[in-house]
Parts: C-alpha cells; sequence; structure tokens
C-alpha cells in the first residue's frame, strides 16, 4: 500500500538513503530541508520527492511542513552531531525541542507514526547495552537524545500513538559525511595525507547504513503499539587504528597512519558494541552485509565520487 513519508533530516546521510528506497517503492516522500540548507544529496532524486523548506527547531515552519505533508509515517532523523562538538544550546534546540516541536504539529495527525532515530551514545560508555537499561550519557549529544527519547515515550503512553525508537550506533556507507571517520580517512589519502588520529583504542560498533534501513523500514512493515527502543549495529565493536588500517589496506596504503598524533578528547565514549538481540528476535533482522565487503564498496565509492564526497557536509 502506498504511503506518505515526511523525513526530517532528509537531505542528510541516512534521510538521503531513505529517500532513494521509499521513492522507489513507489511512496510519496517529503524531505525537510533547512534554508539555505545542504540538499546535493537530493539533488539526482528530481521530482520522485518533495522538498519542504523547515527547521526541527523552529515550530512554525515545522508546523506547516508536517500540514501540506499530512504523513502516514515521520522518520525523525534531524540531529546535532557529535563532531564537531555544537554548543549544548544547539544540542537541545534540534534534539529536545526537535522532538517537542514534531509531538505538537503532529497533534492534528493521531494515526502517523513515528521512527525516531537515536543513538547509542544515550548510553555513555556502557558495552553490549540492553535497550531496558536507564540512560547513562557521557555527551551533550546524548543526554539531549535521551531527553526527547523519554519526550517520545512519555507521549506514546498518553496518546497510544505508534513510536519505534532505533538507538544506532555508527553507520558507514556511501553518502556519508566527509567529517567522519571513515570518509576523512579516504579522502585525506587521496590527497597524498597522512591519516592523523588518535591512539584509535576506542571500539565503534560499524553498521553498512543499508542494512540499518532495512531494519527501520520493518518498523513500518510490522508496527507495534506505543512505544519500544531498539538497538541497531552490526554486533560487533571494531578498533578505530582497526579501522584506519584496513581502509589504508584497502586503498593500496598511500599515505602513512600516524596514530597518537591527536589527543584522545576527554569526552571520548571508548566503547560501544551493541546488542542487536530484540531486533533480532522481534524483526528477524541481522545485518546482510559483511564488514569488510561494506568497507570495499565505500572505499570504492568515495574514490569514485571524490569530488562529490568533498561537498557533503
Amino acid at each position: 500500500m502506498t504511503k506518505t513519508f515526511l523525513l526530517t533530516g532528509g537531505a542528510g546521510h541516512l534521510g538521503s538513503l531513505l529517500a532513494r528506497r521509499l521513492s522507489a517503492q513507489g511512496h510519496r516522500v517529503f524531505s525537510l530541508v533547512r534554508r539555505g540548507g545542504h540538499a546535493l544529496r537530493l539533488e539526482d532524486l528530481g521530482g520522485t520527492i518533495a522538498r519542504l523548506e523547515a527547521d526541527v527547531a523552529d515550530a512554525a515552519s515545522l508546523g506547516r511542513a508536517v500540514a501540506e505533508a499530512r504523513p502516514d509515517v515521520v522518520f525523525h532523523l534531524s540531529s546535532s552531531v557529535f563532531n564537531p562538538p555544537p554548543t549544548l544550546d544547539t544540542h537541545m534546540a534540534t534534539n529536545v525541542g526537535g522532538a517537542a516541536n514534531l509531538i505538537q504539529a503532529l497533534e492534528p495527525f493521531p494515526a502517523a507514526q513515528i521512527v525516531y532515530a537515536s543513538t547509542a551514545a544515550i548510553y555513555g560508555n556502557a558495552n553490549r547495552a540492553k535497550e531496558d537499561e536507564a540512560p547513562a550519557p557521557a555527551t551533550w549529544l546524548g543526554a539531549s537524545k535521551a531527553a526527547a527519547s523519554l519526550l517520545f515515550a512519555t507521549h506514546a503512553r498518553m496518546t497510544g500513538r505508534k513510536i519505534t525508537e532505533f538507538r544506532i550506533y555508527t553507520p558507514f556507507g556511501p553518502w556519508e559525511r566527509n567529517t567522519r571517520l571513515i570518509p576523512q580517512i579516504i579522502l585525506s589519502a587521496l590527497d597524498g595525507k597522512p591519516i592523523r588520529t588518535t591512539e584509535g583504542r576506542q571500539t565503534r560498533d560499524y553498521l553498512y547504513a543499508d542494512d540499518l534501513i532495512d531494519l527501520m523500514l520493518l518498523a513500518v512493515e510490522r508496527p507495534h503499539e506505543g512505544w519500544r527502543a531498539y538497538n541497531a549495529g552490526a554486533g560487533e565493536g571494531v578498533p578505530v587504528r582497526t579501522i584506519v588500517a584496513t581502509v589504508l589496506e584497502l586503498m593500496g596504503n598511500p599515505v602513512e597512519a600516524q596514530f597518537g598524533a591527536i589527543p584522545t578528547r576527554p569526552d571520548e565514549i571508548m566503547e560501544m558494541s551493541a546488542d542487536i538481540s530484540r531486533a533480532a528476535a522481534e524483526f528477524g533482522w541481522r545485518p546482510s552485509t559483511p564488514f569488510m565487503e561494506g568497507l570495499t564498496r565505500t572505499v570504492r565509492w568515495f574514490t569514485t565520487n571524490a569530488d562529490l564526497a568533498r561537498r557533503l557536509i
């Protein structure tokens, strides 16, 4: 059945992948783009999706966009970033204010489902965290996303709205922002620059983005009553230094990796590995793309599209 989808953060990495998948399936897709915002990832989609100018931190513009789209499902992807770290005000306005504004904007559409892209940063330094564990964030990003989670869970209890939250670990793949680790390594290597990084002992759970999109769409195909959270990762932590070394190896080791050239941030999360047993049990989902295959595809895409990739923010 054809549905109408509204994507906040629709011009970002995950938003553009969702827009592609949903439009190819014949759905109506509205992507929110901030005024003066960056929409490079949507340019090749032409008229297959509709763009609406709005900012989740601005209740009036978000309300107009929701009223125009009249969505069956909202993928709430808009978020502040971890690196470079913005101010606390930005985290609060985007993540907490954005969630509150969306809840209010959807009041005339009580049947609309929300799929919320949260973050594993709400767990702080926890490894193999369960969804029922109390949040213990170690960053403002994690704290603000946890606060938004609380708003959505409360809203679901008050209204019965169907809300699915995905606590996302580290997605990667084509179209990723060029300031993220893997694109940074590739583009720096292509420019002949050594890779200056921390000691790289922190672990990250890398999930190929297409597999994450598969999981998020299962929430629409198999909606549940009320609010429910799921971890979204590959289920295995990989040290950052291994990521750096492997990417360079796939590229033929064109430059040197300088581990320890950059100090580790005081608020760095050192261990991140997902327990994905709930998603596996309730959706029958597991990642289908082996890590090395996803990494190889990613290196190939960024190498082939380097000029475009340098403009992705």
